[in-house]
């Protein structure tokens, strides 16, 4: 469920996922978030509330390393100073003040909580600095590595994980990468 201020908003849809993207410094372990809430009206207006993040590195690498982990995300991305997450309601509006906490891995899976503040300006009560927040239990599925060449994706993944611990990649479509499950 996401929750912004006093509306609770059920789930459509949430992605979450570390990969290798090019990144300021060459390849590094990024991390994207994507959250759609199914629409509803408040206040006679239709809401269909999405939370999106580019990728961000600000995470630990190995995502075995979340268990019982939490971290406050800066606002804006280094690199380029655009929002780090962004609320979709009726326009784009930045997310401040982000938290991710995460809880115990059970088996290849574990719960995801997100905090922050935004703006909706949809009236008076829906304005500014409204508290958002959501939960979801995250699957772990894999590692995308952004290199369309298997030979070259299983190099740069090899820098950053044991390929041992991990089936043979997996296409993702010609010239859109591949994903390296965990074997367990």
């Amino acid at each position: 469920m996401l929750k912004i201020a006093d509306q609770i908003f059920e789930m459509e849809h949430y992605s979450f996922c570390p990969s290798l993207t090019i990144g300021q410094d060459g390849w590094e372990v990024s991390w994207c978030l994507e959250y759609k809430a199914k629409a509803k009206e408040v206040d006679e207006l239709s809401w269909a509330p999405r939370v999106r993040s580019h990728y961000f590195s600000s995470l630990v690498q190995n995502p075995e390393d979340l268990n019982n982990f939490k971290v406050t995300l800066p606002d804006r991305d280094p690199e380029d100073n655009e929002p780090m997450f962004l609320l979709y309601v009726f326009e784009h509006e930045a997310i401040r003040n982000v938290e991710l906490s995460f809880g115990e891995w059970k088996n290849n899976e574990i719960s995801v909580s997100f905090s922050g503040i935004s703006n909706v300006y949809a009236s008076e009560i829906y304005g500014n600095n409204l508290p958002i927040k959501f939960e979801f239990n995250w699957k772990y599925t894999g590692i995308i590595v952004d290199e369309g060449d298997e030979a070259w994706a299983i190099k740069k993944f090899s820098k950053f994980f044991n390929p041992e611990k991990f089936l043979p990649p997996e296409s993702l479509g010609k010239g859109r990468g591949f994903i390296f499950h965990p074997l367990n």
